[in-house]
């Protein structure tokens, strides 16, 4: 929910070339005053001039919901982060210093699907979102995030965003407030209060959802594949068949070095530089090719010396050993069925199906009533907790 704040409050923007703008003396009266605003009661109203009630209510669970996780000092100190921040990204934005959408927009958007996906779950609604999958989205969010405020804020203060995001992307936290009854209330009235304060995103939010299904989709597809008519070159070709090959062979040390060498050949013959040629040449002659390792037969290794002693080295300079390598690894785990019955072939079908029900959950939820308008049920009438009492001063220096 935190993304949903600072992204609405720069309507999703990057910082103009992402260079550094110098603040002027105005600028930065105007960050200190609104710093110090933030110590105040006066925080509160900010929230509501620009997010109205449900910036307050988000405000509210984030603090409570942290202080049941962790302790009350830990969410007191968060939500000061979080204000700063915001207030910042707010004035940055006002002040034109960020402008116009970029980078960040993907995978804020993305973040902030999933954050309405987990609240729809946990409030037994049909979109789902898994803890590890939001977590990485949350990561990735603050990542984009960072890009915006980083040049235009001192670094105390770009930290804050990394402690509230690092807090709460934290999957321990996630699984509590999604998945433990006694967040309950929590997950309701930010189901509620993050629903009204994205419904002017809702096309993005949908946007993003279509984007997401449609490459998973294409993954899905790839993993079909995969799982219908095994290859070597088709698994080799795929990060998930590569990895599943590679386990599969790994009590086997001469094809383990056989798939090495075969990604390093492949390395080697994708370098356009003709310096480095010689020295890549020579470490995949150092790694594979001693007669210690034995993996070749001394006569295929005299072929490839003799390639390798022209100058820049040629590409194809390791093929016909490459070719023993493949066939190699053919035979051992294609020509036999034990590969199609291994641990590794069913955890890649296991991840194909898990991917298919995500895409499938996906459109389901394109085809139906937006997580904004389901997300009108009366909040809880569970008295909010007072937070006008921790508005201490704060320590830092927050003039830049």
């Amino acid at each position: 929910t935190f993304p949903a704040m600072v992204a609405t409050s720069s309507h999703l923007v990057e910082a103009e070339g992402m260079h550094e703008v110098k603040s002027s003396r105005l600028l930065k009266a105007k960050k200190y005053v609104l710093s110090r605003m933030t110590e105040t009661r006066g925080g509160r109203s900010f929230i509501v001039n620009h997010f109205g009630e449900s910036g307050v209510e988000i405000m509210d669970c984030m603090k409570s919901s942290a202080a049941r996780f962790s302790d009350a000092k830990t969410a007191k100190e968060l939500k000061r982060d979080i204000l700063k921040v915001v207030t910042k990204a707010v004035l940055l934005h006002s002040n034109k210093v960020v402008t116009e959408a970029g980078p960040a927009l993907a995978p804020t958007m993305a973040c902030l699907q999933g954050v309405q996906d987990g609240l729809e779950s946990a409030c037994g609604g049909e979109a789902r979102c898994e803890v590890e999958e939001l977590a990485r989205r949350i990561a990735a969010a603050h990542d984009a995030l960072l890009l915006l405020l980083r040049p235009h804020v001192r670094e105390h203060n770009w930290r804050r965003l990394t402690r509230v995001m690092r807090f709460y992307g934290d999957p321990k936290y996630l699984e509590a407030v999604l998945g433990d009854a006694a967040y309950s209330s929590e997950a309701a009235r930010l189901r509620r209060a993050v629903g009204e304060l994205l419904r002017p995103f809702e096309t993005e939010l949908k946007a993003t959802t279509r984007f997401l299904a449609e490459r998973l989709d294409r993954h899905v597809r790839r993993l079909d594949a995969l799982v219908a008519r095994p290859t070597l070159p088709a698994f080799l070709a795929d990060d998930a068949g590569s990895e599943a090959l590679a386990i599969f062979l790994a009590d086997r040390r001469d094809l383990t070095r056989c798939l090495a060498f075969v990604r390093a050949c492949d390395y080697f013959k994708t370098t356009s530089n003709l310096r480095l040629r010689a020295p890549r040449a020579s470490q995949i002659r150092d790694n594979f090719l001693r007669p210690d390792l034995a993996l070749f037969h001394p006569a295929d290794v005299a072929l490839a010396d003799a390639a390798l002693k022209r100058q820049p080295p040629p590409r194809d300079a390791f093929r016909n050993l490459e070719r023993i390598a493949l066939a190699r690894l053919d035979a051992a785990a294609f020509a036999s069925p034990d590969f199609h019955r291994s641990q590794p072939f069913a955890r890649l079908i296991a991840v194909r199906d898990a991917l298919a029900a995500r895409v499938a959950a996906m459109r389901s939820q394109l085809s139906s009533p937006t997580a904004a308008d389901r997300g009108h049920a009366a909040p809880d009438d569970e008295d909010d907790e007072d937070d006008d009492d921790d508005d201490d001063d704060d320590d830092d220096d927050d003039d830049d």
